[in-house]
């Protein structure tokens, strides 16, 4: 790996994760629209994320979830820089292939939004816990 792949690769590394934590915290202070019923003892959209994703199984209001997260990282990245967006489009490339022409227009948002959401948001919600969560998974089979 050349040095200036790798430090795309890391670049984008540290930008996927902190997008995913800013989404993680803006999606944990979502409280209204939760599907799991209130005896579910879940209090936010986040929560509500890591059992689908902790409990292997997704839920009828998967695609809700999914679409709120995605949103959620879009409007994550329209404030990034263009540098930010091409980092995340450029690690996904194997460094053996042809160099990415940054002359040309950003990549499409929702490409870096797939990267985010699918390499950073979702690892995050299957490690990421509390009290709520584990009693949730506890009790369903």
């Amino acid at each position: 790996m050349d040095l200036s792949h790798a430090i795309v690769l890391s670049l984008a590394s540290d930008a996927g994760s902190r997008l995913a934590r800013e989404a993680q915290r803006s999606l944990h202070s979502l409280r209204d629209g939760l599907h799991s019923g209130e005896d579910s003892g879940l209090e936010t959209t986040w929560e509500e994320i890591c059992v689908q994703v902790q409990g292997g199984e997704m839920s009828i209001h998967w695609d809700t979830y999914e679409h709120v997260a995605r949103a959620t990282c879009g409007q994550l990245l329209e404030k990034e820089r263009p540098v930010i967006h091409w980092a995340l489009v450029w690690a996904q490339v194997d460094e053996r292939s042809d160099p990415i022409d940054i002359s040309r227009e950003l990549p499409l948002l929702d490409e870096v939004v797939q990267e985010v959401f699918v390499d950073h948001l979702m690892p995050l919600a299957g490690r990421w816990s509390n009290a709520r969560i584990r009693r949730y998974l506890e009790r369903c089979p």
